[in-house]
């Protein structure tokens, strides 16, 4: 019986060696000291320590209340942002006190309705004063987060070698960063862009929109998955925030230099690196896994299973990246094609691998999608520079990665146009806004 069970075992360990070798050949490096690859720029760790510490001088939820706006609005008198916050406060009173209907039970719902018009994209609406001079007062109250999304150009991705060399092997596998907190300063630049596009004052709008560029950009190189997931949401904000910016822009601005810097972003590219880098740190857990640790509370027998299967598991957990990282390498409409999946869970008699492995679908979906948006977002900002001339031998040579096909365009009354994608169906339901990867404009 122990001749068998050694056998069992080689078996396994040659499974483990030809995944290992596989990954080598095909995926990159495998182990998180290998993942550095000349990295430039300046170290961005303590940028991201400000990131977690920086807040707003006032949010939109300090806006909610009329309490809380006139808490807001006395600072502004009181000179906190000199003439401009003084100016913006008085600009707001007047303006609701001209809006229909304007009372104290009705003001949440303004501050609400610029919310949700802005998450939604709804941006070829027409804005009312009071929506304008709102969005002026949040803007001065996020100043500091875009100011500190700025500073974020030039930074280079974080060298995983330092992260491993700082963090404690028996706690910290993974490295983490402040999820929540860039995607606010995300948002500031989005109300920063728009604000400066409402106003027509270019400087605003360079303000907003290069910081949204700058945290695209920060990790454009990622070596994990939570950073990989910042810069596709970054990039998704980004184009939310053309969408909401174009209609209101004057044709005489310069927007090559952003077109050339969409072209520039591989949100897919993106995430495979991240899924390297995160199946790098994933066999740190399996370098600090004792085994009386998994199996702690078990008898002799399931003990027996797990350092049996052992290596069956690591090969589980390596094959499980290779079929991610062959998938996101693809455009969606090739991976039906080449037989590209991923398995929902790793093969049985993986526990270790169930564990610890992260589900992906929705990761890559979201960088799908985000490939979708830029495809969009420089048919838009081409179509408003250059008009139909020049949008329309555009949109015939262009590609969706749905499916392959040219992105569809539509010209409509007054001016609107709609791009889309066909989305994940792969199916063209015509440009519908919840079933196909749809962009609006009204070009004057």
């Amino acid at each position: 019986m122990f001749a068998g069970t050694m056998a069992i075992k080689a078996f396994h360990k040659g499974m483990l060696d030809e995944a290992e070798r596989i990954a080598r050949l095909n995926r990159g490096p495998i182990r998180a000291e290998e993942l550095v690859r000349g990295r430039q720029g300046d170290d961005p760790g303590p940028w991201l320590v400000r990131v977690a510490s920086t807040q707003p001088r006032w949010s939109m939820d300090d806006l909610a209340s009329p309490p809380g706006r006139d808490s807001v609005l006395a600072r502004l008198d009181g000179g906190e942002c000199g003439d401009a916050g003084r100016m913006a406060a008085a600009t707001l009173r007047e303006a609701w006190r001209q809006e229909p209907g304007s009372s104290e039970e009705a003001w949440p719902s303004l501050v609400a309705r610029l919310a949700q018009r802005m998450d939604a994209g709804a941006g070829i609406e027409p804005w009312l004063a009071s929506e304008r001079a709102l969005l002026a007062v949040h803007v001065l109250g996020v100043e500091p987060l875009v100011n500190l999304a700025n500073e974020a150009h030039g930074l280079g991705s974080i060298d995983p070698r330092v992260v491993v060399r700082v963090v404690d092997p028996r706690v910290d596998l993974f490295p983490s960063l402040p999820l929540l907190e860039e995607h606010r300063l995300a948002q500031a630049c989005r109300a920063t862009a728009l604000h400066g596009a409402l106003r027509q004052d270019a400087g605003v709008f360079e303000a907003g929109i290069d910081g949204s560029i700058a945290l695209v950009k920060v990790h454009d190189q990622p070596d994990w998955l939570s950073a990989a997931a910042l810069h596709v949401a970054a990039t998704d904000m980004l184009c939310a925030t053309l969408e909401l910016s174009i209609p209101h822009m004057p044709r005489e601005w310069d927007v090559e230099p952003l077109e050339a810097e969409l072209k520039s972003i591989r949100p897919r590219e993106a995430l495979r690196r991240g899924l390297i880098g995160e199946r790098a740190f994933g066999l740190r857990v399996w370098e600090a896994w004792d085994g009386e640790s998994a199996t702690e509370g078990t008898g002799p027998v399931d003990r027996s299973l797990a350092w049996i299967f052992a290596d069956r598991d690591l090969a589980s957990y390596m094959r499980f990246w290779e079929q991610a990282l062959a998938t996101v390498e693809l455009p969606f409409h090739e991976r039906a094609r080449a037989g590209a999946v991923i398995p929902h869970a790793p093969a049985a008699r993986a526990p270790r691998a169930r564990i610890i492995l992260t589900p992906l679908h929705s990761s890559i979906a979201s960088a799908d999608r985000a490939e979708a948006r830029l495809q969009l977002a420089l048919g838009a900002l081409i179509a408003w520079r250059g008009g139909a001339k020049e949008a329309l031998p555009w949109f015939g040579s262009s590609k969706d990665p749905y499916d392959g096909r040219p992105v569809r365009l539509a010209l409509g009354a007054d001016g609107l146009v709609v791009a889309w994608c066909v989305g994940p169906d792969a199916t063209d339901d015509e440009g519908h806004v919840e079933l196909d990867v749809t962009w609006r404009m009204r070009i004057p």
